[in-house]
């Protein structure tokens, strides 16, 4: 490498601009100038040093500026730390502390039924009257069409297996449990596929009172017990009817008998002619075993100023009057029936 090359490699060092800077000797400030001409940068820093007055104290105040003391490093590192220890801290901590819920609130019959329900027994499986052998479940569109193009083809081929809403023909031989009374069709509506009149048409804003019961600190990886249930505040919370009765129908369609009939009970306590309650709460105590509470449920259905579930509550009464071992009520009201026609009157 030349000597000219090594020359503009070379810049001023510190110790060269303190000595210019504290130096009175003219001949050491030229040699540091002859130096500093090998650079475009350092003539321009000891310039601009030069014209600004510096002195060796003003380099000493930069140091202190930009050179982090260790004090300094040392309290970033104290921070840190504790803040890497604190985490730590408070992460076992919510790690051995069970999960808790916030509290809240559950209806009192999802968990404790009153014991006259409780008690109870189910029929077995093959005495039941379940709920798609009854004419309260929503067909699908298609089906339906199909049952209609069914019926004209009957209608065609023969009259006498034509479906038609007539009025019974009146005999004096033939007693019937109906009373003669003035009735309308109500405005119906299907929850959970199950046919409902919509009593919103009816009751203005219909709500239901039910008890309740407030959880709270209870782990949310525990099942909740009786003895807790026992334990915990009771309080009344207000249900709209829509609400309730949709749960309700839930259930009837789950087959939970016990929990249902719980509910129309409830029902029943704030509105006695519910016509929804006083059938399906007919048909909870029928496959409970409760015939004679049955009749007394289909018995109140059928007295209803509405008749939506009259021919359901009447064939339901004369199988309840069957397994109850009234065989001559049965004979008659299924003779009833059958003279009638209609969905019922094919059934065996």
């Amino acid at each position: 490498m030349s000597s000219t090359s090594k020359k503009q490699n070379e810049h001023l060092t510190r110790e060269d601009i303190q000595a210019y800077l504290s130096t009175h000797d003219e001949r050491e400030k030229r040699v540091i100038e002859g130096k500093a001409l090998n650079n475009d940068f350092d003539t321009d820093a000891l310039e601009g040093w030069s014209a600004y007055g510096a002195g060796i104290s003003d380099l000493k105040q930069l140091d202190k500026k930009y050179t982090p003391s260790p004090k300094t490093w040392m309290i970033y590192s104290g921070i840190t730390i504790m803040l890497i220890v604190t985490g730590i801290y408070f992460y076992t901590r919510q790690q051995d502390q069970p999960v808790q819920i916030a509290a809240v609130s559950i209806e009192k019959t999802d968990y404790i039924l009153p014991d006259s329900v409780a008690n109870l027994v189910e029929v077995p499986n093959n005495e039941r009257i379940t709920l798609d052998e009854i004419k309260v479940i929503k067909q699908p569109v298609k089906q339906a069409t199909k049952a209609k193009e069914s019926e004209k083809k009957e209608v065609v081929i023969e009259k006498e297996q034509i479906e038609v809403n007539e009025l019974p023909v009146v005999k004096p031989a033939v007693t019937t449990e109906t009373q003669t009374l003035q009735k309308i069709k109500a405005k119906e509506m299907y929850l959970n596929n199950l046919k409902l009149i919509d009593y919103r048409n009816y009751r203005k804003k219909p709500e239901l009172t039910v008890e309740s019961i407030q959880l709270s600190g209870v782990p949310a990886d525990k099942e909740i017990k009786e003895e807790q249930l026992k334990k915990s505040a009771i309080s009344s919370i207000e249900i709209p009817y829509y609400d309730y009765i949709s749960k309700t129908t839930l259930l009837l369609d789950e087959g939970a008998y016990k929990k249902a009939l719980a509910r129309c009970n409830i029902i029943l306590s704030h509105y006695p002619d519910d016509v929804n309650a006083l059938f399906y709460s007919g048909i909870c105590y029928y496959n409970l075993a409760e015939y004679n509470r049955a009749i007394e449920a289909f018995k109140l259905c059928m007295e209803s100023k509405f008749n939506n579930f009259d021919e359901e509550a009447e064939w339901m009464l004369a199988n309840s009057y069957q397994a109850n071992g009234e065989k001559d009520k049965a004979k008659t009201l299924f003779q009833s029936i059958k003279e009638k026609g209609g969905f019922y009157s094919k059934k065996p």
